[in-house]
């Protein structure tokens, strides 16, 4: 299987597998996030085929909703941010895999993420996360969940 690593001082082996969209969004930014975030990648064979990044600020695509998302901050919550599988290794369980590796390094630390598809919300719930609130704009949606204690 996969191993985990920390990409934080190599972001561009993982920002390198992010869509175009979900890169404008985080690439930029990147240099005053760092110093309170860590990027996790899985790498097979050395090739980063999943990843994602712990945030313990309020993250680019949660600025919108900043006050939300600093109040899961405040209760000692992480952000869970800008997971992504490679399209071409998808429905491999890598995903989970990443998710699991992280809890092995920090087993007592909670997370939170949203997300804008409800139907992953299925997905993550299999993962011990449960629908916590639902979070609207004028552009759309987003849902909030929270890692069960």
């Amino acid at each position: 299987m996969s191993q985990l690593l920390d990409l934080t001082n190599t972001p561009k082996r993982f920002f390198d597998i992010l869509p175009p969209d979900w890169r404008i969004e985080i690439e930029p930014f990147w240099p005053d996030y760092a110093p309170d975030s860590t990027i996790f990648g899985l790498a097979d064979n050395d090739e980063i085929v999943a990843g994602g990044i712990i945030f313990s600020t309020v993250s680019p695509d949660m600025m919108h909703h900043s006050e939300a998302a600093q109040s899961w901050f405040d209760k000692g919550f992480r952000y869970i941010g800008f997971l992504f599988v490679k399209e071409d290794r998808r429905n491999e369980g890598l995903g989970s895999h990443w998710f699991r590796e992280i809890k092995k390094q920090f087993p007592q630390q909670k997370y939170w993420l949203a997300i804008e598809d409800f139907g992953l919300s299925r997905f993550y719930g299999s993962l011990g996360f449960e629908l916590v609130q639902e979070l609207k704009s004028a552009e759309h949606s987003e849902w909030v969940l929270v890692e069960k204690s």
